[in-house]
């Protein structure tokens, strides 16, 4: 290898850690591409563009560092709350459901993530958003207890939204650690208190999220 080539791979990895230091953990990272061009073998042999709704990156106390992909997205007002619930689902029904307060209709910035209060009903707890996202993933919920989620561009004509975009980075936590099975013994985990419950289960980390949704027929946030 020449002095030229080394050269120009040593200036490639300077730009690359520069731009990583940049974003930082509040960014998104370059690799989540939603738009995935695939290869198809024989007979076929061409290739083919796959839209994804949501692409990211993380890791946990029980997971080791991945990617992870969703299939499809969607938004929906609740007027109610009122309140804008982002959801994006895949084959494997893991799930990214993120909640705003009012009806999103511009780009903006959460960093408000709160969550609601924690219930203990037979041998299970739950618990619900009030602001911000929770993940299901692989059979576990994990709530956000700390990030930022950023919507860069909102789709939308005078009366409908047809499409949000963004990224989220942030930290989420379970209710109960993953394999905890309550007794007559030992009803609740270590750390839990059932006069005032709280997060004591396992953490994961979402190292970086991009979402996208498309509706086609759009939800009215015009009335």
């Amino acid at each position: 290898m020449n002095n030229v080539t080394i050269k120009m791979f040593a200036a490639v990895a300077v730009m690359l850690v520069l731009s990583a230091c940049e974003d930082g953990p509040s960014g998104v990272h370059p690799s989540t591409e939603l738009d995935q061009v695939r290869r198809r073998g024989a007979p076929f042999n061409d290739s083919y563009t796959v839209r994804l709704a949501g692409h990211g990156i993380l890791s946990g106390d029980s997971i080791a560092m991945k990617s992870f992909l969703y299939d499809t997205g969607h938004v929906a007002f609740q007027s109610f709350l009122p309140a804008t619930i982002i959801t994006l689902e895949n084959s494997s029904v893991d799930r990214v459901q993120l909640k705003t307060a009012g009806k999103l209709t511009a780009p903006t910035t959460i960093n408000t993530w709160a969550v609601g209060p924690i219930s203990i009903a037979g041998n299970g707890v739950s618990a619900t958003m009030e602001s911000g996202p929770y993940i299901n993933h692989e059979g576990r919920s994990y709530f956000g207890i700390n990030g930022t989620v950023v919507i860069t561009h909102v789709a939308k004509d005078e009366a409908f939204v047809y499409g949000v975009e963004g990224y989220l980075n942030g930290t989420f936590q379970s209710i109960w650690p993953k394999g905890f099975v309550p007794t007559a013994q030992k009803p609740v985990p270590d750390g839990f208190s059932v006069q005032s419950p709280t997060l004591v289960g396992d953490k994961l980390t979402v190292h970086s999220l991009r979402f996208r949704t498309t509706m086609a027929n759009g939800v009215r946030y015009v009335q």
